[in-house]
């Protein structure tokens, strides 16, 4: 399954979180991809920094310091605030909602079993595959399919009660897709300013329709507290975990790996090294080389914007830059700040990587491992250049 052309290896797959974002919006209504000018931070430019030791520094709480460090987070969060209506553990300065909302977050990430996961998972996966093969034959539009599955996922493991229960499966996969480009959009339109109001309400409209017991513009009610953490994390990693997994020169080794963890998940299965490669390593290889947050945002006291260029400091002093999960049984002192640092760091740090690798090993199991290859659409190259022909990406059934 999803057996790319091992000649081809996009470099775009290694392009920051938010270009990936741009290109991906802009193919789902079927235009051009185009890069306007630096992000917002970018254009008054911030400091980065590039070291470790630095970046510890920066991020740690100290003691007594924990409002000041909420302020210090949510000031540079306040245009998603602001856009997504939300009030949550990154974006608010209340102590008490923010203690509120890591411990629900907490009781949320709580697994039965590696098993139990898994089941979800495969659900979502199979159910989506066949929609998307009744929708478009066998020439399935990759990113949308991994945008629609991540946020189904997002939704059902973590507010599946709250769902409107009279939706079938095929109006759930169409809302789904729909509330993930309309997320997009407004992310990137915040960037440059206030957002449409228009795109902001239809979002909304969506998520009354999902959630129909929830009042979803109130800012503390709002699913999307939950699901942007979620959501934005998952589609861009698992979108470069296939992609990565499948143009490695080591690709059979890889969808080994995950087809033992797939078929017995468990946490000795998730840890075993075959060949010195284990599932864990595959993930955290992923978020390590493509960090989905490439930038951590931080304020001083006087309102100034610092950020953390978490590429850069992953890759201090690292001789092998590109794509390598061994690395990770050799040398355990590797910077890693995906998840943040210290007593603030991401509380899903131990629930993602288990989640993204149950999500790997599902969709290479779906697809049928090499009965399917991802391939790019034969469309008209004129007035487009190499990086939008890498994201139209199709999953075709081999003949």
């Amino acid at each position: 399954m999803l057996h790319f052309l091992q000649r081809i290896i996009p470099s775009v797959v290694w392009e920051t979180a938010e270009t990936l974002v741009i290109w991906v919006h802009s193919l789902l209504r079927g235009v051009t991809p185009k890069i306007k000018g630096p992000s917002k931070h970018e254009a008054v430019a911030v400091p980065r920094i590039k070291k470790f030791d630095e970046a510890k520094q920066l991020l740690k709480i100290l003691v007594g310091m924990k409002e000041q460090a909420l302020k210090s987070r949510s000031t540079p969060n306040e245009r998603l605030a602001i856009t997504f209506k939300i009030e949550n553990g990154f974006t608010t300065m209340s102590l008490d909602t923010h203690a509120e909302y890591v411990n629900h977050i907490h009781e949320l990430l709580k697994m039965v079993s590696y098993y139990s996961e898994q089941i979800l998972i495969k659900d979502i996966f199979e159910t989506e595959k066949a929609i998307f093969v009744k929708k478009y034959g066998e020439n399935i539009p990759f990113l949308k399919y991994i945008l629609t599955v991540s946020f189904k996922f997002s939704i059902k493991r973590f507010l599946g009660e709250l769902l409107n229960d009279k939706l079938t499966e095929a109006d759930m996969s169409d809302l789904c897709l729909k509330a993930g480009d309309k997320i997009t959009s407004l992310w990137l339109e915040s960037k440059k300013g206030p957002v449409d109001w228009e795109e902001q309400k239809a979002l909304f409209d969506i998520l009354q329709i999902l959630f129909p017991s929830l009042n979803v513009e109130d800012k503390l009610e709002n699913p999307l507290n939950i699901i942007l953490p979620s959501f934005e994390t998952l589609w861009r990693v698992m979108y470069r975990l296939c992609v990565t997994v499948q143009c490695s020169d080591e690709a059979d080794l890889y969808l080994k790996v995950l087809r033992q963890f797939g078929e017995d998940p468990s946490e000795a299965t998730f840890k075993n090294k075959v060949d010195g490669v284990s599932a864990e390593f595959i993930v955290k290889e992923i978020l390590f080389v493509n960090p989905p947050t490439r930038t951590i945002y931080r304020s001083d006291e006087n309102g100034n914007i610092v950020g953390v260029d978490v590429k850069v400091v992953h890759m201090e002093g690292v001789e092998i830059k590109g794509f390598y999960p061994q690395r990770w049984g050799n040398d355990k002192d590797i910077p890693f700040l995906t998840f943040g640092y210290g007593s603030m760091s991401c509380p899903a740090k131990r629930f993602a990587p288990v989640a993204l690798a149950l999500m790997g090993a599902a969709i290479f199991e779906i697809f049928e491992y090499y009965a399917w290859n991802v391939e790019l659409k034969k469309i008209d190259a004129e007035g487009k250049n190499d990086r939008v022909k890498y994201f139209e990406f199709e999953i075709k059934k081999v003949k």
